[in-house]
């Protein structure tokens, strides 16, 4: 399907022939056909133990790479993670398969407080654009907060 915003539209009936209801169910949604990513948060956030990245990939195919940089709030990165760290990643909805535990690099708890983490997907050695959408308050530039509380 070419991109664009479509409409779905249902009906059903039994075995005599009798509409399920007066309205028919009717549903909008999107194709987008162009690569992109939106959505990229940690859920959930705040948390205690653990947390994971669910974000949405639009276009035809998944990127060649991901990168998530976590980071304390001077800049000192404190984890990193590929796009095979995540797990299973495909277009449309994900929820990664990697969980982090609030630890760093080399496996020692960090402490409460505000963490941010910032992610890069490239395709064909392009970087993926970033889909805004009014959910993206918390994620700008490709940066997001993350808040740990033990």
């Amino acid at each position: 399907m070419p991109s664009g915003t479509y409409t779905l539209k249902v009906q059903s009936r039994d075995f005599k022939q009798n509409n399920a209801g007066v309205q028919q169910y009717e549903v909008d949604f999107n194709v987008i056909r162009e690569q992109s990513i939106t959505h990229f948060y940690p859920y959930p956030n705040p948390f205690t133990s653990s947390m994971r990245f669910v974000f949405t990939l639009t276009g035809t195919s998944v990127p060649d790479a991901i990168n998530v940089k976590i980071m304390t709030a001077e800049g000192r990165v404190v984890k990193e993670l590929n796009k095979d760290d995540l797990g299973d990643i495909h277009v449309g909805n994900n929820i990664t398969q990697w969980a982090w535990d609030g630890t760093d690099q080399y496996g020692d708890k960090l402490g409460n407080g505000t963490y941010f983490y910032k992610v890069t997907v490239k395709s064909g050695g392009e970087e993926v654009k970033l889909r805004e959408s009014k959910g993206d308050g918390s994620f700008k530039e490709q940066v997001g907060v993350i808040y740990l509380m033990r």
